[in-house]
C-alpha cells in the first residue's frame, strides 16, 4: 500500500489541491513543518519523523499483569507497546492516557498511532487543534492509512464554504473508498445519507458499508438503522 500507484498518486494530488482551496492554507508535505507556520507550536506534525504503516499488537498490553514489561518497552522506544497500550486504555475509558500514548507511538513514526491522536485533537473542535488534526490526517492518508484518507474527507467537508468545496469532498472520498476500502466508503455514505453530497453513479449505501466492512472498518459490519449510528462523538 505504501508504493503508490498512479491512480493514489492522483488521489493525493487531489488532496492537496481540494484542502487548499477549501481552507484557503497551503498544506505542506507533514515532514516539512517550516511550510505549515499556521500550526500550533505544540502539533506533534513538526517533530515526526517519516510514518509508515507496520504494527505489531501485543496482547499482553491489555491485561493487568503485562502491563508493566510493556510500560518499560513504550518507554524505550518501542513504538507498538505504546500503540497496544494506548487501545487498551482507551478501551478502558481512560483518555487522557490513551491520548499521551498514541503521541508517544506517533512521534515515532506510527502512522496509525498518528492517525488516532489526531482523531482526539479533532473532537476538541478547537481552530488550532483541528489544524493540527488535519496536517496529521493528510500525512497518514499519504503513506495510506484508509481511517486518515477518510478523515481528510471529512475535514474537506468541515472545511468548505461553497458547494464547490462539497464537490471537491466527494471526490476525494469516492477516490480513497475505491483505493483503499475501509472508513473512506462509511463516510462517503454517511454524507450521502445525510444528503451532504448529492449522488453521482455513487454505489448505494449497502455496497459502501459492505466495503467499509471488509477493508477493516469494523463499525460498519454488520446491520444498521442509519450509517449515522456508527460514528463516534468524534466523527469517527
Amino acid at each position: 500500500m505504501a508504493n503508490v500507484s498512479g491512480r493514489r498518486a492522483a488521489a493525493w494530488l487531489a488532496v492537496v489541491v481540494a484542502l487548499a482551496v477549501a481552507t484557503a492554507v497551503t498544506i505542506g508535505v507533514v515532514r516539512r513543518p517550516r511550510h505549515r507556520t499556521d500550526l500550533p507550536p505544540a502539533c506533534v506534525v513538526h517533530k515526526l519523523p517519516a510514518l509508515d504503516l507496520a504494527w505489531r499488537r501485543y496482547e499482553q498490553c491489555d491485561l493487568p499483569a503485562g502491563a508493566p514489561g510493556c510500560w518499560l518497552a513504550c518507554a524505550v522506544g518501542g513504538r507498538d507497546y505504546c500503540l497496544s497500550l494506548a487501545f487498551a486504555a482507551e478501551a478502558q475509558g481512560r483518555e487522557p492516557e490513551s491520548l499521551s500514548l498514541y503521541s508517544r507511538a506517533c512521534l515515532r513514526g506510527s502512522a496509525m498511532a498518528c492517525t488516532n491522536y489526531a482523531a482526539h485533537l479533532w473532537s476538541n473542535e478547537l481552530p488550532g487543534d483541528q489544524r493540527c488534526a488535519t496536517a496529521l490526517f493528510v500525512g497518514t492518508c499519504a503513506v495510506g492509512d484508509s481511517m486518515g484518507c477518510g478523515m481528510v474527507g471529512r475535514a474537506t467537508v468541515s472545511a468548505a464554504t461553497t458547494s464547490i468545496g462539497d464537490e471537491l469532498a466527494h471526490g476525494l472520498l469516492s477516490g480513497f473508498c475505491a483505493e483503499l476500502d475501509g472508513p473512506p466508503c462509511r463516510m462517503l455514505a454517511y454524507y450521502l445519507e445525510g444528503g451532504r453530497f448529492t449522488p453521482s453513479g455513487d454505489p448505494d449505501s449497502d455496497e459502501l458499508m459492505r466495503r467499509a466492512c471488509a477493508g477493516g472498518d469494523r463499525d460498519a459490519c454488520g446491520a444498521h438503522e442509519r450509517v449515522e449510528d456508527t460514528f463516534t462523538d468524534r466523527g469517527e
